[in-house]
């Protein structure tokens, strides 16, 4: 009985890390980049184009601006954004220019704003920073956290009473963690998944299909407890963190009967869950820009 325990456990774990193994030899050809999603005050917001890191800075379309609460207006002339915001506090930044004013002082940017896919990009933390913004680029799964000084993701972690609710605003969370993380070449975008204890949302595992994350949530934190990389015959080849090897108990909650979410690369939305016959099922959603969609309904508060 314990050996099958293990070997459904292992192939559910399996099945997590691998679900994207056809999508991953496509991505080889297509070279599809992996997307940097923003959350703004502990919710995920859509924007026209994806932010872009370069020279390890990130940058943003203006138009995303809008949904980081400030204004902004481009001058074709000038070649020049003035971003400001509801107190009317302003900045202008200049295309392929090193050099910007802040009222009526002139400031050095790391990254000068540049043109890129036909769109005007801005750094990002320049910019949210000049407004008493924070910014933080969580590396685990290249999320970009905004939060502004009268706000918390953490207090988005509390509302909402049903488990979809619950699990958004789980994810809505950057992740800590204490220990080095396991750091991997950059290999072929090809998604991610989210995967839960039935009914519970104080916890989960994350993989992007190359590396595995196990996340507790706590006092409205994300706290990542372990790493671990798959590896022959279902070994792992790397661990970290508080993770030994595949028999570790603190996977069992991620196990055969764990209700799971996944993102492709094209954006496509799909749960799984065990049904009330004991049956794996499937849902399939819509394709959505929406980061936050990839958490589903999932029928019986599974």
């Amino acid at each position: 009985m314990m050996k099958m325990k293990k070997l459904l456990v292992l192939m559910s774990l399996t099945s997590i890390l691998t679900f994207g193994s056809t999508a991953s030899a496509m991505n080889d050809a297509d070279n599809i980049p992996r997307p940097i999603h923003v959350n703004v005050n502990g919710k995920f917001v859509q924007t026209d184009a994806n932010p872009e890191q370069v020279n390890n800075r990130v940058l943003v379309p203006i138009r995303a601006l809008s949904s980081l609460g400030l204004n902004y207006v481009w001058n074709s002339k000038t070649k020049s954004v003035s971003i400001s915001s509801a107190n009317q506090n302003k900045i202008v930044v200049t295309l392929n220019s090193k050099k910007a004013t802040m009222g009526d002082k002139t400031v050095m940017l790391d990254v000068p704003a540049q043109m890129r896919h036909d769109r005007v990009y801005v750094p990002v933390r320049f910019v949210t920073e000049a407004f008493g913004s924070k910014v933080q680029l969580e590396t685990i799964r290249q999320i970009l956290f905004v939060t502004s000084e009268n706000n918390s993701n953490g207090k988005n972690n509390e509302v909402g009473t049903d488990l979809k609710s619950q699990r958004q605003a789980a994810i809505s969370l950057p992740i800590q963690a204490s220990f080095k993380l396991i750091n991997l070449p950059n290999r072929p975008y090809s998604g991610e998944s989210y995967s839960f204890a039935e009914g519970k949302t104080d916890g989960y595992l994350y993989s992007d299909n190359h590396t595995a994350t196990i996340v507790n949530i706590k006092d409205g934190k994300a706290i990542a407890v372990g790493q671990y990389v798959f590896g022959a015959l279902d070994d792992f080849a790397q661990v970290a963190g508080n993770i030994k090897n595949n028999t570790d108990p603190i996977l069992r909650s991620y196990g055969a009967d764990a209700t799971g979410f996944k993102w492709s690369e094209k954006g496509e939305v799909t749960g799984y869950y065990t049904d009330e016959n004991g049956e794996r099922a499937m849902l399939k959603g819509l394709i959505s820009k929406n980061y936050e969609d990839i958490i589903l309904s999932i029928p019986d508060n599974k």
